[in-house]
């Protein structure tokens, strides 16, 4: 959204100036306190704050001395040259982590069509991204999106224990290899055999699929999956972005409980007020979703 109150301090006048950010997926605990801060003040949701030390040059130094001192203090592995432009307006949204609904991507598409949007995947040991996909098309809400395609010096492919799965539409665990890897846990040889195999490759522990143009899909983890009575695995993930996607859920949480499936949900009141409907009648939506639930 575009800002609502805008602050700039001019620097003083420098022969050189650039600035050095983090790199997308870096932890910046400038920007993070900035942040808190900001929320703690509003009493309201935590915006997304960007931070930058800016660097200024005085005295007859040359372009190649110049990029020797960028070469110095840009730390490429965590950091890069930021842009000096003022911002005007949201440009660009990339969202990892927890899997995105599309039901509320859709909303955010809406409301911010001029912005692009791109899906990331990536474990923690991964440095936070291994893959990406960059949202060109309409999703219907009850569609998943894409994590896409391995980033550059990144391998990804799916394994079915230690075979190689090519088959489209099967289901794999996401391994991924590439630069982006850690070297092992710290001081843990022993979790670090069980996650990263003799040649290179972090077993992420997801469950993903291809489909015939190889773009990647992820299902859920693989110690979230319930195998049903009839050997059928289920992924409670899948059902519950289904589930969010229904009249009045904000969120949901499924479980087995006694050989069933069990969904938690937290009802969407603003929804429910939207629509008129009465919370005594929030029951009655939630018997007619999984009505609909149990026939997809």
């Amino acid at each position: 959204e575009p800002p609502v109150d805008t602050t700039y301090t001019t620097l003083p006048e420098a022969q050189h100036v650039f600035a050095v950010e983090y790199l997308p997926g870096q932890f910046d605990q400038r920007a993070d306190s900035a942040s808190q801060c900001i929320q703690l003040l509003s009493q309201g949701e935590r915006p997304t704050v960007r931070s930058a030390k800016v660097y200024a040059l005085y005295g007859k130094l040359t372009k190649k001395d110049v990029e020797a001192i960028k070469h110095y203090v840009i730390n490429a592995v965590e950091a890069r040259e930021a842009s000096l432009e003022k911002p005007e307006t949201l440009k660009k949204v990339m969202f990892l982590g927890e899997v995105m609904p599309t039901k509320q991507f859709n909303l955010w598409r809406r409301a911010m069509p001029q912005v692009k949007f791109a899906n990331l995947y990536g474990p923690t040991e991964a440095t936070g991204d291994c893959t990406y996909y960059k949202i060109e098309r309409e999703f219907e809400d009850t569609e998943p999106i894409p994590i896409g395609y391995a980033c550059n010096n990144t391998e990804v492919l799916l394994l079915d224990g230690d075979r190689l799965v090519t088959e489209p539409e099967t289901v794999g665990e996401i391994c991924v290899r590439g630069e982006h890897v850690m070297k092992g846990y710290y001081k843990n040889p022993e979790a670090t055999r069980q996650v990263i195999d003799e040649e290179g490759w972090l077993h992420t522990g997801d469950i993903g699929t291809m489909n015939e143009d190889n773009t990647l899909f992820i299902k859920g983890r693989s110690k979230s999956m319930i195998l049903s009575a009839n050997g059928q695995n289920i992924y409670p993930e899948e059902i519950e972005s289904k589930l969010n996607n229904m009249s009045c859920v904000l969120e949901s949480l499924v479980v087995e409980r006694d050989g069933k499936l069990v969904a938690l949900v937290y009802p969407d009141y603003e929804q429910a007020d939207e629509a008129g409907i009465s919370y005594s009648d929030i029951q009655r939506v939630m018997d007619e979703n999984k009505e609909v639930l149990n026939t997809l």
